[in-house]
């Protein structure tokens, strides 16, 4: 029986030692079980904030565009205003550029009659030659600023249609360029 007890503890010793390996078997399959899920979340979780990212990213984009197209449509409006007050203007212009000539050239047409017209003194004569003088002068004088004004608005007119088309064409550009991205 001795040998037949000891021939059973062999065997249960090696059943146990089989169940041993089993049981370390399937620990070691179950931690790379729980190994690759963890993997699989943290993957799951990267690609879900990857793609919220990337949905915010587009969305500022979109609203970006918006907002500049706002803003350029804005400023096509006060472009358009700025035209229609600037025709106005050179109307107002043109209009007070004849009132403003007409009566010193009346005082000096009719002063020129009177000295024709009149026999005069000496005095007289050099009373008429300084008021023509003085007609002349000023009517140079109102030729040289409305023509500095008129000067001074189509260099101001310029500078202004030269900014609004640097900032149409930097819209534009923007414009093409998210478009050839192909980003929204």
């Amino acid at each position: 029986m001795h040998i037949a007890d000891s021939l059973q503890r062999k065997e249960q010793l090696k059943t146990i030692g089989e169940l041993q390996v089993s049981d370390e078997m399937d620990k070691l399959k179950l931690s790379k079980a729980r190994l690759s899920s963890r993997n699989h979340t943290i993957a799951l979780i990267s690609a879900i904030t990857l793609l919220c990212l990337l949905i915010g990213f587009a969305l500022y984009l979109y609203l970006n565009l918006k907002r500049t197209q706002k803003l350029h449509n804005k400023l096509l409006q006060q472009r358009e205003k700025a035209l229609k007050s600037e025709k106005q203007k050179n109307a107002f212009i043109n209009s007070i550029c004849h009132e403003v000539r007409t009566p010193p050239n009346s005082i000096s047409g009719f002063t020129a009659l009177i000295v024709e017209d009149l026999e005069t003194t000496g005095y007289q004569n050099e009373y008429n030659e300084i008021i023509q003088e003085s007609c002349d002068h000023l009517t140079n004088l109102l030729d040289d600023m409305l023509e500095v004004t008129y000067l001074v608005n189509v260099t101001i007119n310029k500078v202004c249609i030269l900014y609004i088309n640097i900032i149409t064409f930097s819209i534009s550009y923007q414009r093409n360029n998210v478009e050839t991205k192909s980003i929204i």
